[in-house]
């Protein structure tokens, strides 16, 4: 999907979780210093709800090996897989620059406390779905 969006647009790519809302205009990415942006819970667990790829080689590559771990690893969690990833390729390439987004690009509903500070809220509606089967989304 990201990399298809790279073929397509040529331009840097803002992935946002569909259940995301956008509440105040992300100015961080107007002149993003890394390569790529996303936001780690507790500084550990890769949060994979935003994420900021620059137009480059080395962001290309990641989504290209983050697909085929993907297809090798089709039970595991994806941003779990994305981590891995991530680890092989800022290990094998270090001027590669991940910049941990801070939680106001990240907030999730029910995980961290609201404030007015939140700039790309994630509602979190498939974790209720997967507990009420019965939901009915329109």
């Amino acid at each position: 999907m990201v990399l298809n969006a790279f073929d397509e647009h040529n331009e840097d790519i803002l992935y946002l979780d569909v259940d995301a809302r956008v509440m105040k205009y992300p100015v961080l990415f107007d002149d993003f210093p890394g390569h790529f942006g996303v936001h780690f819970r507790e500084d550990v667990e890769l949060v994979s709800n935003t994420m900021f790829f620059k137009n480059c080689d080395i962001c290309r590559a990641l989504v290209d090996l983050w697909g085929q771990e993907q297809l090798r690893q089709p039970e595991e969690w994806d941003q779990r897989v994305l981590q891995q990833v991530l680890g092989v390729i800022t290990h094998a390439v270090p001027e590669f620059q991940v910049i941990n987004l801070p939680k106001e690009y990240s907030h999730m509903e029910g995980i961290y406390e609201w404030h007015p500070g939140v700039v790309i809220k994630q509602i979190q509606i498939s974790r209720e779905v997967r507990r009420r089967p019965d939901l009915v989304l329109e």
